[in-house]
């Protein structure tokens, strides 16, 4: 899970914090590899890391693949901007009750597709919700 550096009393205050893609990816680059050291995320060598002219993108001169920060993690396959995963870990572990997931992809605007966590919940449920 993605832990931030201080608390945020709103997602207002975190949204101001990450806002954009940009801001987010720093952020876990800065979790990953706290040491600066980009540590390749086929192979697990740190030898020699370039960085892909476009994006975030890095490639290792080992195994010669490339990689971002998401290799490696939950976020890996998703399609979703990182901002809207910061946006529901907030509202997940911020809600006394938690959050039924219908509700939290309502909030971040997804769709039940996109690959977010399921709390147990269905895809059809979320459905019938919307209706």
């Amino acid at each position: 899970m993605v832990k931030f550096s201080k608390p945020y009393d709103s997602l207002i205050d975190l949204l101001e914090a990450f806002p954009d893609e940009e801001a987010c990816i720093k952020h876990l680059e800065r979790i990953r590899w706290p040491d600066g050291v980009i540590i390749c995320g086929h192979c697990g060598s740190s030898r020699k890391i370039h960085r892909v002219t476009r994006g975030h993108l890095y490639k290792c001169a080992d195994c010669k693949k490339q990689f971002s920060v998401r290799k490696g993690t939950i976020f890996e396959e998703s399609r979703l901007p990182l901002r809207k995963w910061f946006a529901a870990f907030w509202l997940v572990t911020t809600q006394r009750k938690g959050i039924n997931s219908c509700q939290l992809h309502r909030e971040i605007r997804c769709d039940p597709e996109d690959g977010m966590v399921h709390a147990g919940t269905d895809q059809e449920s979320c459905r019938e919700d919307e209706q």
